[in-house]
């Protein structure tokens, strides 16, 4: 069968409509652009249906809800002054779900990189030990692990995580603090369901509906060179949905 030719399409400069978001102008402008040029192609009908289309893209107006805050966004503490304050918050919290990123899975031989935390509605990242890749100098405006755990009073918060020996032996081999945890997502996950996968990114996803958001092999074997911002929103994900998840699974066996 034939096929019609059409004319190809050149690039436009939009022209903003007064009311409209840049988005849906672009829109309007480039339906309009392809409308000239198949006018001779489509009925007379099916032209007056996409202009009718492309007038109602033309006056759309923003929303005027603005789209709700991310729950897993993290706030990146970087100074005491700042510590203090998160410690002032997480005081008192009924429970607070926590994840260390690590240079190495064998605390004797590696270093905490960063600690995230999560209670009630906020997320906190405390960098500590990221390393200029080139050379494994640490990074500035971090801090350290031992003024981290003494402020917030790490050992006395009611700690959830999920595979919690796993921050229980490196707290205790690179802060000094025996910590209490109250639940453990992996344990309980795998009482619930011992036939299904118990990683946390499986869980989250099979349990909590959110997208993966892991980091590649290679982030994760070098995470302390990856940039700090990176870092915090993959570990304030872990610590966010562990807590969604400890919050659900509770619900369910207690």
């Amino acid at each position: 069968m034939a096929r019609r030719h059409q004319t190809p399409l050149t690039p436009v400069t939009p022209r903003p409509t007064a009311g409209a978001t840049p988005f849906i102008t672009d829109v309007a402008a480039w339906a309009r652009q392809a409308l000239d040029a198949i006018a001779n192609e489509i009925s007379s009908d099916d032209r007056a249906l996409l202009e009718s289309q492309v007038a109602a893209l033309a006056k759309a107006t923003p929303s005027a809800t603005p789209p709700p805050p991310d729950p897993t966004a993290a706030t990146v503490v970087r100074d005491i002054n700042t510590l203090k304050k998160v410690a002032a918050q997480l005081k008192d919290a009924p429970e607070v779900a926590i994840d260390l990123e690590t240079s190495s899975l064998d605390p004797r031989i590696g270093e905490i990189v960063g600690i995230g935390l999560s209670a009630s509605n906020v997320n906190f990242y405390f960098p500590i030990a990221h390393r200029c890749e080139v050379r494994k100098s640490l990074l500035a405006d971090q801090l350290p692990v031992d003024a981290v755990v003494k402020v917030l009073c790490l050992d006395r918060l009611p700690l959830i995580a999920h595979n919690a020996k796993f921050e229980f032996r490196w707290l205790r081999r690179h802060a000094g603090v025996t910590c209490k945890f109250i639940w453990d997502t992996m344990v309980a996950a795998r009482l619930r369901a011992s036939h299904l996968p118990a990683d946390l990114k499986d869980l989250a996803m099979r349990e909590l509906d959110v997208p993966d958001w892991s980091l590649d092999k290679a982030g994760i074997k070098n995470v302390q060179f990856l940039s700090i911002e990176r870092v915090a929103r993959y570990c304030a994900k872990d610590c966010r949905y562990t807590l969604e998840l400890y919050r659900r699974q509770r619900e369910c066996m207690l």
